[in-house]
């Protein structure tokens, strides 16, 4: 990247607990009650007042039904898998390289 050229803006939210509890139709208590913490604790971590470890992140999506990752990313927005699901191998080898780059772009 030049020294002319700004890497392009990050989103500001990088957590989306909130938005998968929802769209799971779970109330904050429900789920609150299954990770066995209060409401205020998890209305905490929905709200990037406290950060979650990797093994509550872990637990967090087991009791969503996705995977760890899926919670770095908006529930409205497709993932990467399942985009290049039902193309063949050379094209998802080309989105790979293309999305490494895009990556490679932010560092």
């Amino acid at each position: 990247m030049s020294a002319t050229t700004a890497a392009p803006a990050l989103p500001a939210k990088i957590f989306f607990l909130r938005e998968w509890r929802i769209a799971k139709k779970l109330t904050q208590e429900q789920l609150a009650e299954q990770l066995g913490m209060h409401h205020t604790s998890l209305g905490k971590y929905e709200r990037g007042e406290r950060e979650p470890g990797p093994p509550m992140i872990a637990r967090m999506a087991d009791l969503l039904e996705i995977s760890p990752g899926d919670l770095f990313r908006d529930p409205k927005t497709p993932s990467l898998d399942g985009l290049v699901a039902g193309l063949d191998a050379s094209a998802r080898a080309h989105i790979t390289r293309t999305v490494k780059a895009l990556a490679d772009s932010y560092r």
